[in-house]
């Protein structure tokens, strides 16, 4: 595949910034609408060729006690089905569009806020889980949109052993390609191919990622994702 097709794929992946001036405001007042909705991460440092070079998906997905979240196979409706609370939400709207549940998890005093996503377009009608966001969090507190989290549904973990209060060394460990740094940011990503039944010449193309944000030289916040397009 083309390097340009490729990054129009990763566009598409990723989250959209949100715009300026009045189309700012609107969106804006349109989140506030719509609850809590997941942060915006800064993408540029996964723009270069290099940072895609994990030889393995960073991630396969989000563990929940006993609740396993597989990206692309676990849905929305049936992870809260499984928690029995919390309510899908939505926003945005074409390759901006994304609906998520949101939750809170109480850790003695280090509170993490969950937020578990589907693309708009490539989580499809089912909602599969395409992006998790997490993030510790000093004061707030749970809320209908980001209710508290059921114990049986702890711990919290990512298949690679990452996880939020994880020291520089520790992570960079896990991850012996190396990861892309700027400032407090790091990236990883795996891109490959999935052979099909013909439809897709070639094979789908598997786009998976992990941004991490540091503070004090330990992880506060953790986005990972994977797609799989034509």
């Amino acid at each position: 595949m083309r390097n340009s097709e490729l990054t129009n794929k990763r566009r598409t992946f990723r989250r959209k910034s949100l715009g300026c001036g009045l189309g700012s405001a609107v969106l804006s007042f349109a989140a506030a609408l719509a609850g809590t909705p997941p942060p915006v991460i800064d993408e540029s440092i996964s723009d270069p060729e290099t940072a895609w070079r994990a030889v393995t998906k960073p991630s396969e997905g989000l563990t929940m006690g006993p609740l396993k979240i597989a990206f692309e196979e676990t849905t929305l409706p049936e992870v809260m089905s499984a928690i029995k609370s919390g309510s899908i939400k939505h926003q945005g709207d074409a390759g901006g569009s994304v609906y998520w549940l949101c939750y809170t998890a109480l850790n003695h005093g280090d509170n993490v806020r969950i937020w578990i996503e589907a693309s708009g377009e490539m989580g499809g009608p089912e909602r599969a889980v395409t992006e998790v966001d997490v993030q510790r969090i000093a004061n707030d507190r749970p809320s209908p949109e980001c209710p508290v989290l059921p114990k049986l549904y702890e711990p919290l973990t990512f298949n690679n052993g990452v996880w939020l209060g994880a020291p520089v060394g520790s992570v960079e460990k896990v991850f012996p390609s190396g990861l892309l740094r700027s400032g407090d940011q790091a990236f990883i990503g795996y891109q490959g191919k999935v052979t099909d039944d013909g439809h897709c010449d070639g094979g789908y193309d598997l786009l998976n990622s992990l941004y991490l944000t540091f503070k004090a030289g330990f992880v506060v916040a953790i986005n990972a994702g994977q797609v799989t397009s034509c």
